[in-house]
């Protein structure tokens, strides 16, 4: 009796066997440069079904470095994103429905 009833009340996983493997390099994203002024309730990347974007590390001021999901690879030293702000950026989101604008 004992022996059905433990094996009745113990759940089994479905994920036991479940493994990831490591992307391999033309399919990830190489050389993103994280700003290191970023506080804690700041956004480390801000998404939407096109781009995504982050903060990227340049000297004085903030610069937000939006890419394209669809072009992985070693990212370009000097990336294509919003530059003019006086002080590091410290918040951005984009639209829930226009996905071409980014709020910083």
């Amino acid at each position: 009796f004992f022996a059905f009833l433990i094996f009745f009340a113990m759940p089994t996983s479905k994920f036991k066997h479940v493994f990831a493997e490591a992307p391999r390099p033309q399919e990830a994203f190489m050389d993103t440069r994280c700003s290191s002024t970023i506080w804690d309730c700041s956004n480390f990347l801000a998404a939407n079904s096109r781009f995504f974007a982050m903060a990227w590390a340049v000297g004085g001021g903030g610069k937000v470095a939006v890419l394209p999901h669809d072009k992985p690879g070693k990212m370009p030293s000097n990336p294509p994103g919003v530059v003019g702000h006086t002080a590091p950026v410290l918040d951005w989101q984009w639209h829930p429905f226009n996905e071409m604008l980014l709020a910083t």
